[in-house]
């Protein structure tokens, strides 16, 4: 047989039970698992971090509810309570689903806090379009919470 054959073939093989040996749960593999938290205790680790990061308004420069609450009344209102209280999700009644927006133009991305939080940024925002692409994107870290993926 073919060296080069027989190294292309083990090496396919390595990286194939590396691909497996890597999808156990990262809680499981070190003897923990974020459904071990109550509700209550997800709802005050996210409260915790999003209080953290709110006191560092150079790295997280949230945009104040008040002055923008048209943007915020949109993204709360009219998407993501609509996609929380019309699913069947598991801490539907159980988090204050709250959405708060970072504002970076630089930065197109979101992400969510355990307890309900979802964090947007203004990068991203100005590249959606219209009403289902917002939704998907509130949908997507909706699902990560109340799946109890914690990054």
């Amino acid at each position: 047989m073919n060296v080069r054959l027989l190294l292309v073939a083990f090496g396919a093989i390595f990286i194939l039970f590396s691909i497996v040996g890597c999808r156990k749960n990262i809680g499981e593999q070190f003897g923990s698992n974020s459904s071990e938290f109550t509700a209550e205790e997800q709802a005050t680790l996210g409260s915790a971090i999003l209080a953290n990061m709110e006191s560092r308004p150079d790295r997280f420069p949230f945009l104040d509810k008040d002055q923008n609450w048209e943007a915020y009344s949109y993204l709360q209102d009219s998407l993501l309570e609509p996609l929380v209280y019309g699913s069947p999700l598991q801490y539907r009644l159980d988090f204050d689903w709250q959405v708060h927006i970072i504002q970076d133009d630089a930065v197109d991305n979101a992400f969510a806090l355990p307890g309900g939080h979802v964090v947007i940024y203004t990068g991203l925002l100005k590249y959606l379009e219209g009403n289902d692409e917002a939704s998907s994107v509130l949908a997507h870290e909706i699902a990560y919470t109340d799946n109890e993926i914690i990054i």
